[in-house]
This record gives C-alpha cells, structure tokens and sequence, in this order.
C-alpha cells in the first residue's frame, strides 16, 4: 500500500535512481575512512620505524661509549693496583703524578635512551606487538642498571672533588713542566703504553704551576696516609663495579637491538655521504676537506674510491659530521689528548689494510700509497686495495 502511493508521488524509477545513489554515497563515504585509516596506519608503521631506527643508533653508540669506559676501567684498575702495593716509591715522579690524577679524574658516562623514552611517551595508536613488548619490558632493566651506574658515578665525582680540594689537582689538564730559562712551558715526556693512564698532569696551587719535586713530595706523602689506602680501595670496589653495570647494560642493549632487528632484519644506518678524514688525505682533520666516496651501486652498502694516501692516520665519517664515524677498536688503539696523537698497543698490520671497523672508533693507521679505498656502511668492512700508477 505505501509503495503504491511512493509509486504515485515519485515513480518508482526515480526511486530506484534515488536508491542507488544513497548507496553509492554510503560506498564512497565507507571506501573514504577506510583509505584514511589505511593512510594513518601506514604514517604510524612509517613513524614507529623511524623511533625504532633511532633507537637502534642511539644503542650502538652507547655500547661504543661504555666499550671504552669498560676498557678504561681496566687501566684504572691496574692503576690502583700499582699505587696500594706500595709499589709506587720507585715510580719517576712525572708518572706518578699522571697516575694518582687518573685515579681521582671526573667521570661521565651519560644513558643513550631519549629515542627509546620519546617512543614510550608517544600517542601511538599502533597495537602493543611483541617488539614493543620486549622494548618495554627490558627497559625496566636498562633504567634500573643505568641508575645504579649513575649513582656510583656521582659517588665518584664527590670523592675525586674532594680530593682535587685538598691537593690542588686540576683534571683534564695537559703535564707540563717550566722551561729551564723558568719563563716557558714544555710538555712533559710520554707515559709508557703499559702503564698509560689518560691525561698526564701537574698539581696547581691556584693557577701557579708547583714544581714538580714539591707535586711529587705530596704524592708520595698523601699515598702513605691510612685514609689514603681506605680511599683508593673505595675507588677500586666502585671501577669493578661500575664495569659490571657497563657490562650489563650492554648486553640488554644488545636485546633491544635484536628485537628492532627482528621487525626490521635490513635496517641500516642513514648514510647519505661517506668520506675519509684524517692526516693522511690532503685535507687533513677538516672535515669540509674529506675525500668523498661514492656508491658502488645504486642502493648497495659498499663505497669506494681511488685515493692517494700518506702516511698518517684517518676514519670513515658519514653524513659530513663526526657523530657518526668509524676507526678501529679502541682496545687495539688508545689516544693522548694531550699529544692529540693515537698510540698503537698493537701491530699496525693488524688492522690496515683490510678489517671490520668500529662505530666511533679509533684512527686508522695509514701507510702512504696509491688504494681503491672500500667501505660497506652495513658490515663496516673495510679494505684499502694498493692499486699502480
């Protein structure tokens, strides 16, 4: 009966036309929100990835960070060893200045995690999947090793700055010794690699350097007091310990890297330039003047160029900038600061011409020659292939 009456008013095939664009409507306004949730849900898988991959860069430099502070601590340990056997009467003065000063030097060690925190504090309306599952669980981990560290490293920093009070050292500051005309400064002779301990440095009274005899008199007298040995066997517990924190975060780090790898198995490093910087181009340390390397290939991982090298040192640097760079281990190769020179503790063959590189490592050792100088920014294989004229 109603549809009889539509039929009188409207006529049933306007009807049907009016029908089927309702649907029509319905359909395009459906296929619309489903292209826009589509559209927010890629923008958020493509958002996630780029926290995920600063995540995974912000691990590998703080495992490169704590490799080195687990690599001083070694040296600082034996250090310590060497001033409370009483083996010190027989160290030269210059030496024993360098290493009680190295004992009682500054600390800092600062988290990598502001991508990992920023991720968490994120309004993400992904679903809690497993990657995040392990990121957040395992954080716990992180935070409470991190704190520990970061406690026994305010620990430190108190007594070091005590100590420098009350016997006038200065830390991060070059040895020097007066000229003998007693108007000049000159820098003082280089630790042995054995014993090599950081920064070598005098004691000041105010900014008046003290001669060394009168530094060295004090060591020697500030070494022989009870609270001294109390103090250094202090430090020793809190080295070994801080080691093992640095240990124990590396390894959960390396968890996280595991689980970004296992959303993302081909993630890499942005690398948008490459180039070789260091004393043995002809630019030297300017990173402006590094010589650039280029792409193999569209996409591939390996550079390379045809460079003519000196002898000297170098490093891979990406991007322009030496935030992201690489050299060698830093337990094959150690620097002077104040010589701003880089000891070798190993045979330079070792790791030139060819090895794996480290993420902000050390300079490599070069020896002069004409190299197809090869890079591959995933592996860090390196390799300098002696090409003729």
């Amino acid at each position: 009966m109603i549809i009889d009456r539509i039929r009188k008013l409207s006529g049933f095939g306007r009807l049907r036309s009016l029908l089927l664009e309702v649907i029509a409507i319905f359909l395009g306004i459906t296929a619309s929100f489903a292209v826009e949730e589509w559209r927010e849900e890629r923008q958020e898988n493509e958002t996630f990835q780029r926290y995920l991959e600063a995540i995974y860069y912000d691990v590998m430099l703080e495992q490169v960070s704590l490799t080195y502070a687990v690599y001083n601590n070694n040296q600082h340990v034996t250090t310590l060893n060497t001033l409370l056997t009483g083996e010190h009467d027989s160290i030269p003065g210059d030496r024993l200045l360098a290493m009680v000063d190295a004992a009682f030097s500054l600390w800092a060690i600062s988290p990598q995690d502001s991508s990992l925190r920023a991720l968490m504090a994120s309004d993400l309306s992904m679903p809690f999947d497993d990657t995040m599952q392990i990121l957040t669980a395992t954080y716990s981990t992180y935070s409470m090793m991190q704190d520990a560290l970061q406690r026994l490293i305010a620990d430190h920093n108190r007594t070091a700055s005590q100590v420098s009070s009350e016997w006038g050292s200065v830390s991060n500051r070059t040895i020097f010794r007066l000229a003998p005309d007693g108007q000049s400064m000159v820098q003082g002779p280089r630790l042995d690699q054995a014993e090599y301990v950081g920064l070598r440095q005098l004691f000041f009274d105010g900014d008046t350097f003290l001669p060394e005899q009168e530094s060295v008199a004090k060591v020697r007298q500030f070494l022989q007091l009870a609270g001294t040995r109390q103090l250094l066997a202090q430090e020793m517990e809190r080295v070994m310990q801080a080691s093992d924190l640095a240990l124990g975060i590396m390894s959960v780090s390396e968890t996280f890297k595991s689980a970004i790898r296992a959303r993302f198995p081909d993630l890499r490093l942005s690398v948008r330039t490459l180039a070789l910087v260091g004393s043995a181009t002809e630019g030297g340390w300017v990173v402006a003047q590094a010589v650039p390397l280029h792409r193999e290939r569209e996409g591939g991982d390996w550079w390379s160029a045809d460079l003519t090298l000196g002898d000297g040192m170098a490093k891979f640097i990406a991007n322009g900038d030496y935030s992201t760079s690489w050299g060698v281990e830093p337990a094959w190769a150690i620097v002077d600061p104040g010589a701003n020179q880089t000891h070798y503790l190993g045979d330079p063959a070792a790791v030139f011409p060819s090895g794996v590189a480290a993420l902000d490592g050390q300079n490599f050792p070069i020896r002069a020659g004409r190299y197809r100088v090869r890079f591959n920014t995933h592996t860090f294989e390196y390799r300098f292939e002696a090409i003729g004229d």
